[in-house]
């Protein structure tokens, strides 16, 4: 369930972004980013939401180990 405090104003350009930073960090290629954020476009900004909110829970996880 999504923490309704969490608030991600524009979800479909915080996703992109969140790409980017992944896709330098893993070296990825802009092939590889471009398919990314094609299956982005297609979600719904709730959906985005929810990923966006998972994947800051994992990063903060991770962190506590």
């Amino acid at each position: 369930m999504v923490n309704k405090d969490i608030k991600f104003e524009n979800p479909h350009k915080t996703a992109n972004d969140v790409v980017d930073i992944i896709g330098n960090t893993l070296s990825l290629n802009s092939v590889i980013n471009n398919i990314f954020k094609n299956g982005l476009k297609s979600k719904n900004d709730n959906e985005l939401r929810i990923c966006l909110h998972s994947l800051l829970k994992l990063l903060v996880d991770e962190y506590k180990k």
